[in-house]
């Protein structure tokens, strides 16, 4: 056949050479071979196309040269044929068609890409994308265009990575076109958002790092939520819970329920919550996770009304009961020198969030904590019994309220330029009822009342657990079994003043040996209070309330009951002496 079509084709004249054609033709059909007979239509298709290019390229102005070839491919786009859309592909991109009319014709393909069958799109796609790879700087808009089409197909048959590695091939720093920060930040996101619906926390990272240098300068809000989710499950996934913990829980306070086109439903939030709860039982046990339990099972936010108050004032101006009955000189002295240490720690204390301060009046300021997971993150464990309820007194929001002073640096002017007190005025707590309505709230309240769980109560809770929460460590225990026998131990710290290796293993189900493995390591770790003797096999469990904060603790409880006295000698009319 080949030897055949080639006399042919070597025939000048042309009444000859069809006639030859038309010989071979019906050899063809005389044998009754289907193969032959496609190696027939596909050498007659390539002559047709072939004197359709010479037609079209002999054409000299560009206008007319370029319409002649976009009825061409308009034929080749009808006919949904791979073959000569190859060969349409392979002439535009020869030296006989000069670049300005191919960028043109390429840029028409493109757009007409949708046209085609499905398979036929990507197969195409890839062949574009192949022989433009040479000459790649001078069809970027065309390359942009064919990747975005190719990645939306296998989008829509859910092949998730490939549609992300197809999108990542995009030239985001490219020199040759202007390309905006909220373009780069938009394919970033959504690269990361298709390698995350594969479970693929590497490259999602990679991207998500590259949007997170332009997320910061972003107006858009779709966008910026799309970037909070995508990072809140690549923590997730990489076991990083805690953190991951924080940021679902960000997300699950969004007070706007519409974000650009997207509407934000109260499930897509309770998602969230959800999210933030299972991965705080997940993270490793201690203070840290015992304060972000606290703020996920008992306070939403804390709302505090404060005024400025002039000390030099006769004390009797304030009526009985105010918060200035208290002893000025120790409210005044924690205030004074916890800012002090907490001014003098904020160069080396972790990224913070700041209290959001506005001004009512000139005399009435109202700072409001929307996220106290967040703000008080990082405060001092003061904080963490105000949130636990450990501490609860006037005297101690005193305290806190210095915490407040060191992250709003205009205040410390009220406190250390002027003999200015802040008066407490009003305080709210708000409850998160959300919680209570979760399918995995029970759990939430055994582990933030660090009661022991047992073995129907955690495979329970592994049922709701996703796979790389349940993944084999190196130690051959899952994600989940070590959360547990984490938690279960500091939970045995609060039962036991000691205990022996065996008698751990036995509660923790476990053998003794890797029951003092996991106490040595959070006790190194500061996550709990203790010490072991070898000799013995016994771990001595320590009380983490230190001495200070007892002595502390029982002068809040002498101010408050001084506090009572004095309420109560004003509601019958005794005098109080000053």
């Amino acid at each position: 056949m080949e030897s055949a079509f080639a006399s042919a084709s070597a025939i000048t004249d042309q009444r000859q050479k069809i006639e030859q054609y038309k010989l071979i033709l019906s050899t063809v059909i005389a044998s009754n071979d289907v193969s032959q007979a496609k190696k027939f239509i596909d050498h007659v298709d390539s002559l047709t196309m072939e004197s359709a290019f010479a037609s079209a390229s002999a054409i000299t102005d560009q206008r007319q040269k370029i319409e002649q070839y976009k009825l061409i491919l308009s034929t080749v786009i009808a006919s949904n044929d791979v073959s000569q859309a190859k060969k349409f592909i392979d002439h535009v991109l020869s030296d006989d068609v000069p670049l300005v009319v191919s960028r043109q014709l390429l840029q028409t393909f493109a757009q007409e890409l949708g046209r085609l069958e499905p398979e036929a799109q990507k197969e195409i796609g890839h062949y574009i994308l192949n022989q433009i790879q040479p000459r790649v700087v001078s069809f970027e808009e065309q390359v942009l265009i064919i990747r975005e089409k190719v990645a939306d197909l296998y989008e829509s048959e859910q092949q998730w990575s490939k549609a992300a590695q197809m999108l990542s091939g995009i030239d985001l720093d490219s020199a040759m076109r202007v390309i905006d920060d909220t373009f780069r930040l938009s394919k970033c996101v959504k690269i990361a958002s298709l390698y995350l619906e594969d479970d693929d926390a590497v490259n999602a990272e990679a991207f998500i790092n590259k949007a997170s240098f332009l997320v910061s300068n972003s107006q858009n809000e779709a966008l910026n939520w799309t970037y909070k989710v995508c990072y809140a499950r690549i923590l997730d996934l990489k076991r990083k819970f805690l953190e991951a913990a924080l940021r679902y829980y960000d997300i699950s306070q969004i007070e706007k329920r519409q974000i650009g086109d997207e509407v934000i439903n109260e499930e897509a939030l309770e998602q969230a919550l959800s999210a933030a709860v299972t991965c705080t039982i997940l993270a490793a046990a201690g203070p840290q996770r015992s304060r972000v339990l606290a703020t996920l099972y008992k306070i939403d936010r804390m709302e505090l009304r404060l005024e400025v108050v002039d000390l030099r004032l006769p004390l009797d101006r304030f009526q009985p009961g105010s918060l200035l009955l208290s002893p000025l000189s120790f409210l005044l002295l924690s205030i004074k020198s916890r800012v002090r240490e907490r001014t003098a720690e904020s160069n080396t204390d972790p990224t913070h969030t700041p209290v959001s301060c506005r001004v009512v009046s000139t005399r009435v300021l109202c700072p409001k904590v929307p996220s106290p997971c967040n703000t008080g993150y990082f405060f001092c464990e003061l904080y963490s019994q105000l949130l636990t309820g450990h501490a609860f007194g006037l005297e101690t929001l005193a305290m806190l309220l210095a915490e407040y002073l060191t992250y709003v640096r205009t205040w410390l002017e009220l406190v250390f330029k002027a003999d200015y007190f802040l008066q407490l005025k009003h305080w709210t707590l708000l409850q998160d009822e959300r919680c209570s309505k979760l399918k995995i709230y029970p759990i939430l309240q055994k582990v933030y009342l660090e009661r022991i769980l047992r073995k129907p109560e955690i495979d329970a809770f592994a049922e709701e657990l996703k796979a790389h929460q349940k993944a084999l460590l190196p130690d051959n225990f899952t994600v989940l079994d070590r959360a547990m026998i984490e938690h279960n131990l500091l939970s045995a710290s609060k039962l036991y003043t000691n205990i022996s290796f065996d008698e751990l293993g036995t509660l923790l189900g476990i053998a003794p040996h890797k029951a003092e493995k996991i106490a040595s390591r959070m006790i190194y770790e500061d996550r709990m209070r203790g010490s072991i003797d070898q000799v013995e096999a016994v771990i001595h469990f320590e009380d983490d309330t230190e001495e200070l904060q007892q002595w502390d603790q029982q002068i809040v409880g002498l101010c408050q009951a001084l506090n009572d006295v004095l309420d109560s000698m004003a509601k019958k009319g005794l005098s109080i002496p000053v």
